[in-house]
C-alpha cells in the first residue's frame, strides 16, 4: 500500500490509557519485538529507536489517518513509500 507521512496531532494527546502512539499500536496489533525491520525500507532498527508515523493512504478514497511504526528516517520521509497494509492501524 502506498502511503505518505503527515504531521501527527499537534497536542500530542494519545488515546486514553496509553503513553505513546507506539504503545497503542503494539497493543492493537499484538506485535512486540526488540528489533524490527522497518516496513518501508527494511532497515533493522531497535525498538527504542522506532517512531510511530502518522500516514495517509495514497491514491485511495480512504481519507482516514493511520499509524505505523517506522525507523527514524522513514518516519520523516517526504516522499511516498510502500508498506504492508496489514500493519496500518486507523486512529480515526
Amino acid at each position: 500500500m502506498k502511503v505518505k507521512n503527515i504531521l501527527g496531532p499537534d497536542n500530542n494527546e494519545y488515546p486514553k490509557g496509553f503513553r505513546s502512539w507506539t504503545e497503542y499500536w503494539v497493543k492493537n496489533k499484538h506485535k512486540i519485538q526488540l528489533v524490527i525491520n522497518c516496513p518501508a525500507c527494511n532497515t533493522t532498527t531497535r525498538q527504542e529507536k522506532v517512531e510511530t508515523a502518522h500516514v495517509l493512504k495514497v491514491d485511495s478514497k480512504d481519507k482516514k489517518e493511520y499509524i505505523i511504526p517506522l525507523c527514524e528516517a522513514c518516519a520523516h520521509r517526504e516522499s511516498i513509500f510502500t508498506v504492508d497494509e496489514n500493519l496500518l492501524l486507523s486512529i480515526v
